[in-house]
């Protein structure tokens, strides 16, 4: 995983410049959605990467402490040059985090436990997110629907060799929310968003339209699954 992510972050790649990753005010709502006002709060974000969305959280969000943590030293190098107030990045590995626990109020992260094909890997994952997470705090995951299309369309860009991201295993919501309990996280909700409706026909759209076709008859199905939890322990 380590070596597809530095070829990512390092490579001038389609997946860096592309417009959809720059759609950062409609992630900061989804992860935020039922969250009180995070302002004066501490946030992690596990697999930042470069750090955009986490910018969009200081724009919004007042006396905020950010931090990201990636395993790629390339995005971690890019995340630290866009200078965003109160933030701090480091290099980790998100299945044992270098945080004492209960040190966040909400722990997030997009995109990043399908890349693990081993699922005990998937689970420590998880774990993580709550262990660092402070009791009465969100833990907020997004992860590729597997009801949506585009799981089909991965296994097509894979098939063509076109597929730049490694290992990829998409969830459906019933899958995580069965992870988020078996790792004890409480009162577990979930949303699915379709992809944003490109401008122009690519793989994209075709996503974005089956996907809104499809929905008339299968519940759930848009590509993008945010899953949130509650930490609550004695």
């Amino acid at each position: 995983m380590k070596n597809v992510w530095n070829n990512i972050w390092k490579l001038e790649s389609k997946y860096k410049l592309s417009n959809y990753r720059k759609m950062t005010k409609d992630k900061v709502y989804r992860i935020s959605k039922g969250s009180k006002d995070l302002s004066n709060k501490k946030i992690l974000e596990i697999g930042c990467g470069d750090g955009i969305v986490l910018e969009e959280f200081s724009k919004i969000f007042s006396d905020i402490s950010l931090t990201g943590v990636d395993i790629s030293k390339y995005a971690i190098e890019q995340a630290c040059s866009m200078n965003i107030v109160n933030s701090n990045f480091f290099l980790g590995d998100a299945r044992k985090l270098n945080f004492p626990d209960n040190t966040f109020d909400l722990v997030y992260s997009i995109g990043l436990i399908e890349h693990f094909e081993d699922n005990q890997d998937l689970i420590d994952c998880v774990n993580e997110h709550k262990r660092v997470c402070k009791n009465g705090g969100k833990i907020v995951i997004m992860v590729p629907n597997k009801l949506s299309f585009g799981s089909i369309q991965r296994k097509f860009l894979i098939f063509m060799k076109k597929w730049p991201f490694g290992f990829q295993k998409e969830l459906s919501p019933n899958e995580m929310i069965k992870n988020f309990k078996k790792c004890g996280i409480k009162d577990v909700k979930f949303n699915t968003y379709n992809v944003y409706k490109p401008a122009k026909i690519d793989s994209f759209y075709i996503i974005w339209l089956i996907d809104k076709i499809l929905n008339k008859f299968i519940k759930h199905n848009f590509f993008h699954l945010y899953v949130r939890g509650d930490k609550f322990e004695k």
